[in-house]
Parts: C-alpha cells; structure tokens; sequence
C-alpha cells in the first residue's frame, strides 16, 4: 500500500528504453516476479523490433 500519492508518467516502452539507453531498468523491483533489463538487452529488443529472443545463443546446451 502506497502510504502517499506519487506522481504517475506514462510513455511507450520504446521511448522509455530509447531515453535511458546503457542503463540498467527493474520491472516491479522487490516484488516476488521482478525482471531486470541489462543495457544489452535493451538495445537487442531496440534493434529487433522488440524480439529479445533473437539475440539469444546456446552454447553447451545452456543459454548464453
């Protein structure tokens, strides 16, 4: 529960990566299901049109 109010901006999610690019961004952070983005996989969904898993490499049969 949010004990005050907080301001609220909403935007794209591209224009979010665009803005903070080589940043490291957290998804729900602290929470049981969280998801990090490294600057690396921010840049692999710019360019692939949102499509991380194109950048994706098994090596050994473990992703890379």
């Amino acid at each position: 529960m949010v004990a005050r109010p907080h301001p609220i901006f909403a935007l794209p999610v591209r224009a979010l990566f665009a803005i903070t690019t080589g940043a490291e961004l957290f998804l729900n952070l602290n929470l049981l299901y969280s998801k990090s983005f490294s600057p690396d996989e921010i840049a692999a969904l710019l360019r692939n049109d949102g499509d991380a898993l194109a950048e994706l490499q098994v090596l050994e049969g473990r992703c890379a």
